[in-house]
């Protein structure tokens, strides 16, 4: 038998390694058994010590600013945009084809507002060889123009038949622009269906009149004597106020006063104080009256005489310059 302080001793060494074993457990097996614990990894900044602060950056010095002198800011005028295809507001056509039908038997109309579509499918067309004819397009307000695109004649493949219209029908060859102020310019054009570009020096205008000179003959095989153009397409830019000399102002005074979304302004000549102008109904009920305008104020103008004719001495009556009654 143990001495009492053995016994004590071997008592303490067999609670020891008892609470081990319960604290990590035992196999079925008696074996001992390890513990397993999962956990993810976080990696965290050191911390920097109290005792060694960062250095903190030296501000560079700032050179005291000189006190500027106040002036009454100068408004920068509104640029005149890069030219760029420019949206008509109306179309309008002295005369135009009366519709017929395509292959499937659907009605197909050629009025003037088909030229400014973006289809190249659809178009204007008058009878015969459309010498003089023309179409009008006009703007919501002054605008200055550096070329015209044109599609020269009827640039359709029927989907039925597939017949191609644009060798059946005359092709435009040649043609004048006409723009406010009496300035006009003539083109050659391609016998070719696709859009051709007539460039020109800019010019401010409320409108562009394309008046046809020259076609070609009517397609040698199943020939249509149709005069017809597709597409025209107005290169340039709108006007700002005080940006399109001389004439830009006038024109967007006048378009304010007179103008509106259901007829066109063609602002002919202007002279002074007096302007010549024609409104351009879209619905063509009427000939399109000819006006005559002077101005009473910035933004004003009076109403001198309104017809479709005037004789040298009504104009002389009214006042207005000679170079505005012989258009």
């Amino acid at each position: 038998m143990l001495p009492q302080p053995a016994l004590v001793r071997s008592l303490i060494v067999i609670i020891f390694f008892g609470s081990i074993l319960a604290a990590c457990g035992g196999g079925e097996d008696g074996t001992l058994g390890a513990a397993v614990v999962e956990t993810t990894a976080t990696v965290v900044a050191p911390a920097l010590s109290s005792a060694t602060p960062p250095p903190s950056a030296t501000p560079l010095p700032v050179a005291p600013s000189a006190t500027p002198e106040l002036a009454t800011p100068t408004p920068t005028p509104e640029p005149v945009l890069p030219p760029a295809p420019i949206a008509p507001m109306t179309a309008f056509a002295w005369f135009e084809a009366p519709p017929s039908r395509d292959s499937a038997g659907n009605e197909v109309v050629y009025s003037a507002d088909q030229t400014i579509d973006g289809r190249m499918d659809t178009a204007w067309r008058v009878p015969g060889d459309g010498q003089f004819a023309s179409v009008t397009l006009t703007f919501s307000q002054a605008v200055q123009l550096s070329a015209l695109g044109i599609v020269p004649g009827y640039a359709k493949v029927d989907p039925l038949s597939g017949e191609d219209r644009f060798l059946q029908n005359r092709r435009v060859s040649r043609v004048r622009l006409d723009f406010t102020g009496g300035i006009s310019v003539e083109a050659t054009l391609a016998d070719r269906p696709e859009l051709q570009t007539i460039e020109f020096d800019p010019v401010v205008t409320s409108h562009v009149t394309v008046v046809v000179l020259e076609t070609t003959a009517p397609g040698a095989q199943d020939g249509r004597d149709f005069t017809p153009i597709s597409e025209l397409v107005p290169v340039g830019s709108f006007c700002p106020p005080q940006q399109c000399e001389p004439h830009g102002d006038t024109i967007n005074e006048l378009l304010a006063q007179f103008g509106g979304p259901e007829m066109g302004m063609q602002v002919q000549g202007i002279a002074g104080d007096y302007v010549r102008l024609r409104v351009l109904p879209t619905d063509r009920i009427l000939d399109p009256p000819t006006m005559f305008v002077r101005r009473e104020a910035v933004g004003r103008w009076e109403v001198l005489g309104v017809g479709t004719g005037f004789d040298p001495e009504s104009l002389e009556l009214m006042g207005v310059p000679s170079e505005l009654g012989d258009w």
